[in-house]
């Protein structure tokens, strides 16, 4: 149990700087494929905080949506979703013509 509390704390303290630098590089960019990077970090940090408070009991899971756990898998997989918007985004800006 201690090791798992350590893993998770240590784990929140570098998904919180890298959204702290996130905020950084939103302020000097206009790409948009970074500031879908930047997106892309904050709801790490939003979905690692979700796991986070559900594991630890401060925040129950919402209803299933037809047996599946809807809310949970988008929060889990939405930072994904926003890390390939910006890979796509990026190789449409930079593709050879």
């Amino acid at each position: 149990m201690y090791d798992e509390i350590m893993i998770s704390i240590s784990t929140l303290c570098f998904v919180s700087v890298a959204a702290s630098l996130a905020i950084i590089v939103w302020t000097r960019t206009r790409s948009l494929a970074w500031l879908l990077i930047v997106v892309g970090v904050f709801t790490l940090f939003l979905s690692y905080t979700f796991i986070l408070l559900q594991r630890f009991g401060f925040l129950y899971s919402l209803p299933d949506v037809f047996g599946f756990p809807l809310l949970d898998v988008l929060v889990i997989n939405l930072p994904i979703i926003f890390f390939i918007l910006a890979f796509i985004v990026f190789l449409l800006q930079h593709r050879k013509k």
